[in-house]
């Protein structure tokens, strides 16, 4: 352990060889992660990012910006610990791909978007009334018209399914704060 520490590597005991150069970053991940892994719940993609989002807005920090070390320290301290070699990349990884996740314009730091959840709501609103159009429109007399009406369509029902499944998720990540911002929505 203490080679470890003090060179950042692994090392065969037997001969007092490095095994594998692993960085002083990674050492210190391991010494952060150590008290945390034993009794730890194993996360995986989408259920990181849900549970990321819950931590955080049942913390006392959810309308603040911090950084992503402070929040991954907050999902530690909740007893979940993202799946993967390198915790820590794997958290920040998910951590991009929420919907309810938005970067600050300072390296690091994010926020939640509290907003997130209207905006999708007015998404999916003016998605439908365009797909519904579009479907009542009379047939197009001609091939070109006929393919262009088509295709719009398909845009339409794919972004309408996307956006369907981000909302989804944000009601899942953000729970009752959730349901209380879609209810705002649709009385907005």
């Amino acid at each position: 352990m203490l080679n470890r520490l003090v060179h950042g590597a692994e090392f065969d005991s037997s001969n007092g060889h490095a095994i594998e150069a692993t960085g002083s970053s990674h050492v210190a991940q391991q010494v952060v992660l150590g008290s945390h892994a034993e009794r730890a719940e194993v996360l995986r993609g989408q259920a990181i990012r849900e549970a990321a989002v819950r931590v955080l807005v049942s913390s006392n920090r959810a309308h603040e910006a911090l950084h992503y070390r402070e929040w991954f320290e907050l999902l530690l301290d909740a007893g979940m610990l993202p799946a993967g070699k390198d915790p820590l990349a794997t958290f920040l990884t998910q951590l991009g791909r929420s919907p309810v996740v938005a970067k600050s314009t300072s390296q690091g730091i994010y926020m939640l978007d509290h907003e997130f959840v209207h905006r999708a709501h007015q998404r999916l609103g003016a998605l439908t009334q365009e797909l519904r159009e579009t479907q009542l429109s009379p047939v197009a007399a001609d091939a070109d018209a006929l393919g262009n009406t088509r295709r719009r369509r398909a845009e339409l029902m794919s972004e309408v399914e996307r956006t369907e499944m981000e909302l989804e998720e944000a009601l899942r990540s953000l729970g009752g704060a959730g349901e209380q911002q879609l209810l705002a929505a649709a009385g907005a």
